[in-house]
């Protein structure tokens, strides 16, 4: 699953770790999705998350970009409801009508 490449770096007073490994399946996609989720829910809590007082993160393009979309995912119903409402509250002040904004944000929704 991951392949080990340089150095482990440990500053001074054993304060901080870098181990650097590559996931084996390199490239991104869906394998690289898969490696990355097995090492942060499965590998690193079974070994680092054991020692006490040890904490521990994932970094890199594959953890950082995973990251960036799943928050982008997240947030998309909130900004979603923002818009439809912010339209909803301008065609309401424009056509003084409940109808108009109710129906013209409708078929947005159902388009």
């Amino acid at each position: 699953m991951l392949r080990r490449r340089g150095r482990i770096r440990v500053s001074g007073r054993l304060r901080n770790q870098n181990v650097p490994a590559t996931p084996a399946p390199r490239g991104g996609g869906t394998a690289s999705d898969d490696a990355l989720v097995t090492l942060r829910d499965q590998v690193l809590p079974a070994t680092v998350g054991k020692v006490p007082g040890v904490s521990y993160a994932v970094t890199g393009d594959t953890a950082g970009l995973y990251d960036d979309v799943h928050e982008l995912h997240s947030s998309l119903p909130v900004v979603f409801a923002f818009v439809a409402a912010l339209a909803f509250v301008l065609l309401l002040a424009a056509f003084r009508s409940l109808a108009i904004p109710l129906v013209s944000i409708g078929r947005v929704m159902i388009d």
